[in-house]
């Protein structure tokens, strides 16, 4: 079992950062960016554990497009 605890930070609803600790595992640090209906974020996942001997983290990248203008459509999107 774990949990992951969460803070997420916007700066003028167009700019987000982020961290995450999952309990002995790893420390993730998001960033991102929003512009007009592109979506672009960067997360850096830390590990905590023995296997952070062999590794030096994970990136992750991420690229949403959003196609149409229903706004309710995305509401799933503002959550991240």
């Amino acid at each position: 079992m774990q949990l992951d605890i969460s803070a997420k930070a916007y700066f003028k609803q167009t700019f987000w950062t982020g961290l995450t600790y999952r309990t002995g595992h790893s420390i993730v640090v998001m960033l991102g960016a929003g512009v007009d209906r592109f979506v672009f974020g960067y997360a850096y996942d830390i590990g905590l554990n023995g296997l952070m001997k062999n590794t030096y983290g994970t990136h992750e990248f991420t690229f949403v497009v959003r196609f149409g203008d229903v706004a309710s459509r995305y509401r799933w999107l503002n959550r991240f």
